[in-house]
């Protein structure tokens, strides 16, 4: 009887120490591609100045964000000749300026934004390399990505290991999806340069992308 113990309990141990290894090699599968982990994981903010383009508009528009982190402090300002508009927000409470007029947050835009926020690409890299995200494997090239029991992302990798199609969660039950179709490295960091809709309705172009590894505050 001890002996049949033994031998279930090894067999348990071997299953157990095979599936962490599973998902080591998930998450290293994901992030082949991604340039210095170890920076990734003291990734703490980013700069980031971009040109927006959107079908549903007749001209482009232009964006600088300050994102902390950890804690969450987001700064964006979004610019044209027609429209001048900052919004922050952090872990608790946020803001807008609109044209030179500031208000208040209203709940469901800051429940978007903190959603926006949660489910961040940058964020998901990070959390996989200092392994506090798990992945798993729905084919060769498709993974979805966990915190635990929460669902984070869904990832398909291009043919060259980068991520292509990143699909997450929105507060309304949807799914959104980005495609990243162009890439850099910064400081050792892979990074998406071109992220836009399937349909290309939207397309978001980083014309600088700056990785800091310290609190910034804003």
């Amino acid at each position: 009887m001890r002996a049949t113990y033994h031998l279930i309990f090894f067999y348990l141990f071997i299953a157990c120490n095979q599936n962490r290894g599973e998902s080591f090699d998930n998450e290293n599968l994901v992030l082949a591609q991604m340039g210095d982990l170890e920076k990734w994981q003291n990734l703490q903010s980013l700069y980031i100045k971009a040109i927006h383009e959107e079908q549903r508009l007749d001209f482009p528009y232009y964006s600088e964000i300050k994102r902390n982190l950890s804690p969450t402090k987001v700064w964006v300002h979004q610019w044209t000749d027609e429209f001048d508009n900052i919004r922050y927000f952090n872990d608790s409470t946020g803001w807008n300026l609109r044209n030179g007029v500031r208000s208040e947050m209203d709940s469901s835009m800051y429940a978007f934004l903190k959603n926006w926020d949660r489910h961040l690409f940058y964020r998901t890299i990070k959390n996989l390399a200092s392994k506090e995200y798990q992945a798993n494997d729905l084919n060769d090239s498709t993974y979805t990505i966990w915190d635990g029991d929460y669902f984070i992302a869904k990832i398909i990798l291009s043919d060259k290991g980068l991520p292509y199609k990143y699909f997450t969660p929105t507060i309304s039950g949807d799914t959104s999806l980005t495609v990243y179709t162009k890439w850099s490295e910064t400081d050792g960091i892979v990074h998406p340069d071109v992220s836009m809709a399937l349909d290309s309705s939207f397309v978001f172009t980083a014309e600088i992308w700056m990785p800091y590894f310290e609190d910034t505050t804003y």
